[in-house]
This record gives structure tokens, sequence and C-alpha cells, in this order.
């Protein structure tokens, strides 16, 4: 279901910024050139990157990608090794959580 939302704003997303092209394009040949960077102005504004923060577990803001990453998987090593206490059985279930710095880090987009 997600993923079906997902697509359907893609393609939405996508309509919207062709209209806005083709307004560009038209402004362009009509030699509208204040209209033309006006539009291409707003279009550019628009846009803003995502900065993406976490707090680590000294209670530090962190912003570097690798640093974030880093912190995720230690902090999903931690919540899946736990320790389960079952009526009278006790036992440690061990999940590896592996971060291998020979392969490229995927990316947050």
């Amino acid at each position: 279901m997600r993923e079906v939302r997902k697509k359907e704003y893609t393609t939405i997303e996508e309509d919207n910024m062709e209209r806005e092209l083709e307004e560009l394009e038209r402004l362009r040949t009509n030699n509208e050139s204040k209209s033309f960077y006006q539009k291409l102005n707003k279009i550019r504004k628009d846009f803003q990157p995502r900065t993406i923060l976490r707090w680590d577990k000294e209670g530090i803001l962190i912003s570097e990608e690798d640093d974030i990453l880093r912190s995720w998987a230690e902090r999903f090593d931690e919540l899946l090794n736990i320790e389960i206490f079952n009526q009278n059985v006790t036992r440690q279930e061990n999940y590896q959580v592996y971060l291998d710095t020979d392969e490229p880090i995927p990316t947050l987009d």
C-alpha cells in the first residue's frame, strides 16, 4: 500500500515538474525573459535540501552520514541483543549487525 502511494506521489510530482518545464520553455520561446527568470528562480528557491541530524549516545548532535549510519547500527545492535526472561527460563538472544567499511555505505536518499 505504501509503495503504491509513493509511486502515485512520484508520478504526480513528475507531472508537475513536466508542466513547469513546458511553461518555462514557452516563456523562453516567446522572449518573455522577465517572466522566464522569475519562474526559474521560484522553482530553484522552492527546493531546499534536507538536513539529517541525529543525537548519539553521549548527547552530541551528529550530521555526517557515516556517523549517523554507525549510530543507527549501534542502536539496533543494542536493541537486538537483549536478554529475554520468560517464566522460569532465561536465555540471551544475540543478533549481529554488521557495518562493513569496505562496502560503500548506502545513502539516505
